[in-house]
């Protein structure tokens, strides 16, 4: 086990996994001389992020690649050793399996039924049944060795996500800021960074359904249960965050005024919000909170000026300074949120240690 630890850092505990998977079925296909093939496509095909899923899914490709078995003893059956056959065995095993919502098993079911299609000779019962039982083999196996061996912990690469998330996030909102207030046209990367926080934010949302996942069949500690807990609210924040940042980012090119005044303001508060966000601290000092106060001062007077206008001023009822003023104030208050997490976070931390 320790050597197997070791390998990890090097190789990757999947790849190590699903070479152990190969090494134990074909071993065991040997002891029972029984052709080692079909057990070994589906133990490389059957290793899954999670314990949880090898079961779930391992429970489908068992029956699926029953119905992939059984069309390719059909057709073989029918054809013989002919293009047909392969043609018919793949569409037959992959519209069945659709129909009986066995997608999770569709692949292994097809690759079985193909290789049963070109390597038997013999149409009989029991040749169904060692085929079947060598997938089989395979599936139990690569769910055991998924299981026991080197279960993944998710919980250091979510809270490594988040913490470049913030970074990215900050960098993105400094980035679009200046654009808006110096009026320059959107830069190409600008969206590009947007896009790519949103791919990352998505990940590390699944990984945080793999780590709870892998908790139904693991051992963990009430502090990794609370770590978890606090991350997932931190990344609950923001996505909220990015919702409102991309109003900011897709808000189309207009010409704004904006007073050397409300300039210093927007450039004081998103400095404050790009330092907060970088050092994860979260914290502003009482001269950010008076310019937040005083920049919310500007959208109600900016709201104001929109009820004595005409009805023709502006083409929507936001005008582009009030949704920039807005929004900016909004990612302000879901930083201040961020910031009480992290202090329950440390206050229990402590208590633990003190404990």
């Amino acid at each position: 086990m320790a050597l197997i630890q070791k390998l990890k850092h090097f190789i990757g505990g999947r790849i190590i996994k699903t070479a152990l998977s190969v090494f134990l079925t074909a071993l065991i296909c040997n002891w029972l001389h029984i052709p080692a093939i079909f057990a070994i496509i589906t133990a490389i095909v059957t290793i899954e992020p999670t314990a949880s899923d090898s079961i779930q899914k391992g429970i489908i490709r068992f029956f699926a690649s029953a119905i992939g078995a059984g069309y390719a003893i059909l057709f073989l059956t029918w054809f013989g050793h002919t293009p047909f056959t392969y043609a018919f065995v793949t569409a037959a095993t992959i519209m069945t399996c659709h129909k009986l919502r066995l997608e999770a098993g569709m692949l292994v079911a097809t690759l079985t039924a193909v290789a049963m299609a070109s390597l038997m000779e013999q149409l009989t019962i029991t040749s169904f049944f060692i085929r079947l039982s060598t997938t089989t083999i395979g599936i139990v196996i690569s769910t055991i060795v998924n299981l026991l061996i080197l279960p993944p912990k998710y919980s250091t690469f979510i809270t490594n996500n988040i913490h470049q998330l913030y970074k990215r996030t900050a960098n993105v909102l400094e980035q679009r800021l200046l654009e808006i207030v110096h009026q320059r046209p959107q830069q190409k990367d600008t969206k590009l960074k947007y896009q790519l926080i949103i791919r990352q934010i998505e990940k590390t949302e699944q990984l945080c359904h793999y780590q709870k996942q892998e908790w139904k069949f693991h051992r963990y500690s009430k502090q990794e249960m609370r770590k978890y807990h606090y991350e997932h609210k931190k990344l609950a924040v923001l996505q909220q965050m990015l919702y409102h940042l991309a109003n900011l980012v897709y808000l189309p090119f207009s010409k704004i005024f904006w007073d050397e005044k409300e300039k210093k303001h927007l450039l004081n508060i998103v400095e404050a919000l790009v330092d907060g966000l970088n050092n994860c601290s979260f914290s502003f000092g009482e001269r950010q909170k008076q310019l937040a106060r005083e920049l919310f001062d500007d959208f109600k007077d900016d709201l104001y000026n929109l009820k004595t206008h005409s009805p023709d001023t502006y083409e929507h009822i936001f005008s582009p300074k009030s949704i920039v003023i807005y929004e900016i104030l909004s990612i302000y208050d879901l930083v201040e949120e961020l910031r009480h997490i992290h202090l329950q976070e440390e206050k229990h931390q402590n208590l633990v240690v003190y404990q």
